[in-house]
């Protein structure tokens, strides 16, 4: 019994490094691009021959436009952590398990349904 006890905390930790190891490569792209975009929302505010225009990305421009646009984007995430977070402790035993498996589950489908739309089906019906 301890046996396979063993194999299944290892197999759970290396799931947890598989995990970690494959999606640090999108994270790190994802805030790559939003560097990038605020660096290009800094630098309409900069340059002379786009401050006289209207052109704007996502009504922003210059320092005060990309440090609005980087707070609302790690506000949110960090919103959405926290909020978990904070779902998570309140909610003890079933009823946090309950919750989870739901909107993993709902979080699955919709990707596998953006990834692959033709062979998804829906995991929970």
């Amino acid at each position: 019994m301890l046996a396979s006890l063993e194999r299944y905390y290892e197999l759970q930790l290396s799931l947890r490094k598989q995990f970690r190891a494959r999606i640090a490569a999108p994270v790190f792209q994802f805030v790559i691009a939003l560097f990038l975009i605020a660096l290009v929302i800094w630098l309409m505010g900069i340059l002379p021959g786009f401050r006289d225009n209207d052109i704007t990305l996502f009504g922003l421009a210059g320092p005060s436009g990309a440090g609005i646009f980087l707070g609302v984007v790690f506000g949110t995430i960090a919103g959405v952590l926290v909020g978990w977070w904070v779902l998570s402790r309140t909610l003890r035993g079933r009823a946090a398990a309950a919750v989870r498996t739901i909107l993993v589950n709902h979080l699955r489908d919709e990707i596998l349904q953006l990834v692959c739309p033709a062979q998804a089906e829906p995991v929970g019906t």
